[in-house]
């Protein structure tokens, strides 16, 4: 679905031999006054009308008076010609006799061909009403672009790749003659439409020698860009500024806001290739310097300066205008003027009447770019509290730092390394990694490296052609250069993030192999509490939230999903709130999910105590939908996802620090009620055959710290202090339990109760000794007859000897 505009019409069709007169008329008649029962025509004016010659018919536009016009332009005109308000694909606007050069407009974001480029105050469309107007342009074939790029528009699944091609195609289908291919082309691009027409110049790259695209060739191409974010933008995040988007429409496309998002591989991906195209068509680049307004509830500067800027560009500012009146110009004065110079001098560079380079920089080593705007991930803050409040003084430090955030995942780790890359993202450069394996941390070193760019990691070849010496260089000598740039005297306060450093770790590889020396200032997120880069490095842990906090990411991520929420749904009650924030346990991710499923999930069943039976839910029986819960992923991992990373980052996940995470989440490990390491200090184990897994259950307390220590550092139990003992978090207990299943659970349940009716009974003799055990032992038992109960389990299935059963009962009653 293509967006439609508010007063003009696309006609097309139009046969060559009607004239500029007989198309005026018509659009005469199309205004007329509809007020009265025989209206007359009005007298329009050329500068409401176009009429171009469009392959072998002439195209038009009308703008009319007012909207109602344009319906009853499109129901009721008197003629043949086809009409339209969506102009999708090309449109021709104007073309003199003999074009010497072409140009061609692509819209942004929620646009249109036509509409995106109308002053509001005049109903100026520059593009058909000004340009033509001024030299050279009056020599020149005018375009516009459009496609399908409403957030609304569920039904279209197309992308910046597939309107790319359609981009070339349409456009080359007008440059058949070779007298056309020879001709310059310009695109002018607001938005989002320059990651589009960017993405083409890629494409005609790599597939220039296909006939449908041979009307056109990266030689005879320029770019001008219009607050175009290089990778997602900085100041507000682009795929922050959707999802407020999205709380005033619906229906958003989820891939057009993922391929916005910062950090997206499709953004820093494109600009790599764009920067190593055989041959680099000119560009250059405006942004926005006012804040943009919508519906009057964000107020931000969508675009500014370094995410407009790309590779050896650096963005101008336009004066008073916002990200929406960029590419909308009343008159020739002002940013028109701006914007027709820049195209006269691209158009210049492709008749060879001026520099090889579209834009002369001043010194460029002088202000390095900031690379955190394209580089920090997207994501809404979720996850604010006293526990992520706890931001790092390193500003300003010249000394060789280190810092570790360390959490069990989902805790908000990568928000609060965010939060830290923002505050400080005007006193420091700013360079955010976030890999899997060796491979990618590479290619992550590359992209920065192609971020960066020749004129600052090759300030050592001053004089010299450095775009040739920097082509010419291996992706392991840019990777390398940017190393050594790290450690220049000019970056002493640079900061290098390194999200997720244990998720880099490959099996026998060491996870710090590829971090550079040359990095005074290091920050890794990690689930490892014991992970240290240098001898100064300090730690920070990242616990569980406060309930205060979880019930605001609560009421947040409610605010988000349901601003119309009926007062009968018990989540705006701040009691049942309250429940929810304590069943989640302190952990912001599983508190985000709850209240998504709550809305989206567990409402379809009684929308008015929804919130109340979510939390019946998560104590009670219904073990089958404690797991659909956990599964759940609205747009954002699941908690069992968040869990099996963990898992898996064990050195064997099958092996036995798991088995030993099987039994611990069926033990109580609540240190103020018992030390659950006594279970295995003092059992008294004798017929090994009954116990299928005596290889854990029989260790002791010496034989389980080293499994421990491995769990520990997967984040599956952790400690809020070094001095504090281990704890699981209820949330991971309950992953396990229903990870192992009922039978497996059913088999181990059984040996623990053996395991504390022989501990206990052989010293019941001794009157302290027995209750010296009992008190060990006997808060096992209780808490495995609690998990019992949460699966439906009851004790007659654990089919246990009578003396067992009687310590049970007698425990539970």
């Amino acid at each position: 679905m293509f967006r439609t505009t508010s007063k003009s019409v696309r006609v097309k069709g139009i046969p060559l031999d009607s004239n500029q007169e007989e198309f005026m008329e018509e659009a005469e008649y199309c205004s007329r006054d509809l007020r009265r029962p025989w209206p007359q025509p009005v007298n329009l004016g050329s500068s409401k009308i176009s009429l171009a010659i469009e392959r072998e018919d002439q195209v038009g536009t009308i703008t009319l008076p007012s909207p109602k016009h344009k319906e009853e332009a499109l129901k009721y005109h008197n003629t043949e010609w086809e009409y339209d308000d969506n102009f999708n694909g090309i449109t021709t606007l104007y073309s003199s006799d003999d074009p010497e050069v072409d140009a061609c407009a692509v819209h942004g974001l929620n646009g249109n061909a036509f509409e995106s480029w109308v002053a509001t105050k005049n109903q100026k469309m520059w593009l058909r009403d000004i340009l033509p107007l001024s030299k050279p342009f009056d020599k020149a074939r005018i375009m516009t672009f459009g496609y399908s790029s409403r957030l609304r528009d569920r039904g279209n699944l197309s992308g910046i790749t597939v309107w790319s091609q359609d981009l070339l195609r349409s456009v080359s289908s007008l440059r058949k003659p070779k007298k056309e291919r020879e001709r310059p082309i310009l695109f002018v691009c607001h938005s989002m439409g320059g990651l589009v027409a960017r993405q083409a110049m890629i494409e005609l790259d790599k597939y220039g020698s296909q006939s449908e695209y041979n009307g056109i060739s990266p030689a005879k191409c320029a770019l001008l860009f219009l607050s175009t974010p290089r990778s997602g933008s900085l100041e507000a995040d682009w795929s922050d500024f959707l999802t407020d988007i999205a709380q005033l429409t619906m229906g958003v496309r989820k891939e057009i806001v993922k391929t916005l998002g910062s950090f997206d591989p499709m953004s820093t991906e494109s600009q790599r290739e764009f920067m190593n195209m055989n041959i680099i068509p000119p560009f250059d680049a405006f942004f926005e310097t006012r804040v943009t307004s919508v519906a009057r509830i964000i107020h931000r500067q969508i675009v500014i300066q370094q995410s407009a800027s790309l590779s050896n560009c650096t963005a101008k500012g336009m004066p008073d205008v916002d990200h929406n009146t960029i590419c909308k110009f009343e008159s020739k004065f002002g940013g028109f003027e701006q914007v027709a110079d820049k195209l006269r001098h691209l158009k210049n560079i492709l008749d060879g009447k001026s520099d090889v380079l579209a834009v002369k920089i001043d010194k460029p080593w002088d202000s390095p770019p900031v690379a955190s705007n394209s580089f920090l991930p997207a994501g809404k803050k979720f996850f604010e509290g006293k526990g992520l409040r706890k931001i790092p003084k390193t500003q300003g430090r010249n000394d060789y730092s280190s810092l570790v955030m360390a959490g069990i995942g989902g805790i908000g780790k990568t928000t609060a390394v965010l939060e830290i890359a923002r505050k400080n993202k005007d006193q420091r450069n700013i360079f955010f990694v976030h890999a899997t394996d060796g491979d990618s941390l590479r290619k992550a070193y590359l992209d920065l490296a192609m971020q960066i760019g020749h004129e600052h990691l090759l300030k050592d070849y001053q004089g010299r052609d450095l775009y040739n010496i920097w082509r010419n260089n291996t992706s392991d000598e840019k990777i390398e250069r940017f190393k050594k740039w790290l450690g220049d005297e000019d970056n002493q306060s640079a900061l290098l993030i390194l999200d997720d450093i244990d998720g880099m770790k490959e099996f026998g590889r060491n996870p710090f192999a590829d971090v550079p020396d040359q990095a005074k200032n290091i920050l890794l997120t990690t689930r490892n509490p014991n992970i240290r880069l240098r001898d100064d490095c300090k730690i920070i842990k990242l616990n569980n939230m406060e309930v205060d906090d979880i019930v605001t990411i609560l009421e947040k991520v409610r605010s988000l999903e349901d601003e119309d929420t009926e007062d009968s749904l018990d989540v705006n009650d701040s009691d049942v709130l309250l429940s929810i924030a304590k069943s989640v346990h302190g952990h912001p991710l599983a508190a985000c999910i709850a209240m998504k499923y709550i809305i989206q999930v567990q409402s379809l069943d009684d929308y008015t105590f929804a919130g109340r039976d979510f939390v019946s839910m998560l104590s009670g029986s219904d073990h089958k939908a404690r797991m659909t819960f956990l599964q759940y992923k609205p747009q954002m991992p699941s908690i069992m996802e968040t869990f099996m990373v963990s898992k898996e980052r064990l050195s064997h996940p099958q092996g036995p620090a798991w088995s030993l995470m099987e039994v611990l989440s069926l033990l109580e490990t609540d240190k103020s009620i018992v030390d659950f390491k006594k279970f295995f200090a003092l059992s008294n184990i004798e017929n090994t055959e009954a116990f299928p897994d005596f290889d854990i259950l029989g260790l002791r307390k010496e034989g389980i710290m080293p499994l421990l220590h491995q769990i520990e550092e997967v984040s599956f139990m952790e400690r809020t202090r070094r001095s504090k003992p281990l704890r699981i978090h209820p949330l991971w207990a309950e992953c396990t339990r229903q990870l192992m299943g009922i039978n497996r659970m059913l088999s181990l349940i059984r040996q623990i109760l053996t395991i504390c009716y022989y501990s206990t009974t052989t010293v019941s003799s001794n009157s302290d000794g027995g209750e010296r055990m009992s008190c060990h032992y006997y808060p096992h038992v209780k808490h495995c007859m609690k998990i019992c109960r949460s699966f439906g389990i009851g004790v007659s299935s654990l089919k246990m000897q009578k003396e067992i059963d009687m310590l049970v009962h007698s425990l539970t009653t």
